[in-house]
């Protein structure tokens, strides 16, 4: 993800610093995460950039506020404050894969225009907004046992460290995501470069056909090469996978044909 969609997120963490325990409480919390939004929302219109989560943020986080200060603090907020901001964003997460998922357009800076209209990237996008909508799931039910379980061990357990490494963890698998769609594409590109650096690219087949022959030998190498001798013109080694599924460049080995 890009730093803009942790930018967005920073409402949330203003609002769990300000209530921690002994904090400013509630209503002034959720006035602050409120503001938070509204900056970063208009930081977003600055730099002529149209993202969802911010207004989310701003009005949920001003209909909490209003809501605090109508039931007069009510001690139940107090305690639960915290889980019904992380659900919240689970749910808006969530309920955005029903049209366009939350984190598309924090995903639309980092590919190409065509690549951002195709129905493989929405995909990605949908797999990067459920995964964050479980992990904040997973938060909430840690803020639910920090709120139910007494004692500073609970609280500093079930309200920071486990909140925390579910963050850490969230973040690190869109990265993965990402990097699987990559090789995807980095392997589809060699099998363009095949068809245009073979000596059979000039035949009457035409280099779509040779393109579909590329790409079926890449993804079905026990298939073996056709008996006109097409699947000469596939590189003899195709790019090798890490072990963290990066690629390792490999040198182009063309067949000169004779």
């Amino acid at each position: 993800m890009t730093s803009s969609f942790y930018l967005a997120l920073t409402p949330w963490l203003a609002f769990v610093a300000s209530d921690r325990s002994a904090g400013l409480g509630p209503a002034y919390s959720a006035a602050i995460a409120c503001a938070v939004a509204m900056a970063v929302f208009g930081n977003d219109l600055r730099l002529h950039s149209r993202h969802a989560l911010p207004p989310v943020a701003a009005a949920g986080f001003g209909s909490l506020t209003v809501a605090i200060v109508a039931l007069h603090d009510p001690q139940w907020v107090g305690r639960f404050d915290r889980t019904i901001a992380a659900a919240f964003l689970a749910g808006c997460l969530l309920g955005s894969l029903a049209r366009e998922p939350l984190t598309a357009g924090y995903g639309r800076q980092r590919v190409t225009p065509r690549r951002a209209a195709s129905a493989a990237f929405r995909d990605h996008q949908a797999r990067v907004a459920l995964w964050w909508s479980s992990a904040i799931g997973l938060i909430a039910v840690s803020f639910t046992l920090g709120a139910l379980v007494r004692g500073r061990a609970a609280d500093t357990v079930f309200n920071w460290l486990l909140p925390m490494v579910l963050i850490v963890f969230a973040a690190s698998r869109p990265a993965a995501f990402q990097q699987a769609d990559l090789d995807e594409e980095v392997s589809w590109a060699l099998d363009v470069v095949d068809v245009f650096t073979s000596h059979e690219f000039t035949s009457h087949d035409g280099p779509r056909s040779h393109l579909k022959k590329a790409r079926s030998q890449r993804l079905y190498p026990m298939a073996g090469a056709s008996s006109d001798g097409a699947g000469a013109a596939v590189l003899s080694s195709r790019p090798a996978r890490t072990a963290r599924g990066g690629l390792l460049a490999q040198p182009l080995e063309v067949d000169g044909g004779g």
